[in-house]
C-alpha cells in the first residue's frame, strides 16, 4: 500500500497517515463525522492561498516601488525634507538605480510566481534597509517599512524549507 491508506489521506483533520498502522487505529472519518472544533483547528500559515495572496501583494508593492523610483530620477519632488540628501547621494553614486531595478526583478519574479524564493532573498537586504531608512530619517513612514517587513519575513517563513540548506551545515 506504499504506507498510506487509500481515499483516506486528505479526510482526516489530522494531516496525512505515516504508516498502516495510523491507518489501523484511526477510525474512518466521512465529512460528516468531522466536530466542528477539528474542522476549524488550526490556521495553516502555510496555505497555499495565503502565501500566493503575500506574494502578489508583496510583488506589487515592490514593483511600483522601483517604477516610480526609477521614473522619478533625481528630483527630490515628493521626497520628505529629510531623506533630499540622502536620496540625491545614493542617485549619484548608482546604489538608488541598483536598488530600484532590484525591486523591479525582483517585484515581477514574485507577481508571476517565478522562483518566489529566490526573488524574496534577494528582497531582503532592500527590505532591512528601508526599514532602517525609514527608522533614522522619516519615522513617520515606519509603518510602511514595518508592513513591507512582515509580508518579506511571511514569506521568508513560507519558503524555509528552502532556504533550510543555505543555513545548515553539512559534514
Amino acid at each position: 500500500m506504499g504506507g498510506t491508506c487509500p481515499n483516506r489521506l486528505h479526510l482526516l483533520p489530522g494531516g496525512p497517515i505515516r504508516n498502516l498502522k495510523d491507518c489501523a487505529t484511526k477510525p474512518r472519518k466521512g465529512k460528516s463525522d468531522i466536530s466542528g472544533s477539528e474542522r476549524l483547528g488550526t490556521m495553516n500559515f502555510r496555505n497555499r492561498y495565503l502565501v500566493i495572496a503575500i506574494r502578489v501583494l508583496l510583488g506589487l508593492i515592490m514593483l511600483a516601488s522601483g517604477i516610480s523610483g526609477l521614473l522619478m530620477g533625481n528630483s527630490t519632488k515628493g521626497v520628505p525634507p529629510q531623506m533630499v540628501t540622502f536620496t540625491q547621494v545614493f542617485w549619484a553614486s548608482g546604489i538608488f538605480q541598483m536598488v530600484k531595478v532590484t525591486e523591479i526583478v525582483a517585484g515581477f519574479m514574485l507577481l508571476f510566481g517565478i522562483l518566489p524564493a529566490l526573488a524574496t532573498l534577494f528582497l531582503a537586504p532592500d527590505v532591512v534597509g528601508i526599514v532602517v531608512v525609514n527608522a533614522r530619517l522619516i519615522p513617520s513612514f515606519l509603518w510602511v517599512g514595518a508592513i513591507v517587513f512582515v509580508l518579506t519575513a511571511y514569506l521568508g517563513y513560507a519558503y524555509w524549507d528552502k532556504y533550510k540548506s543555505i543555513f545548515s551545515r553539512n559534514q
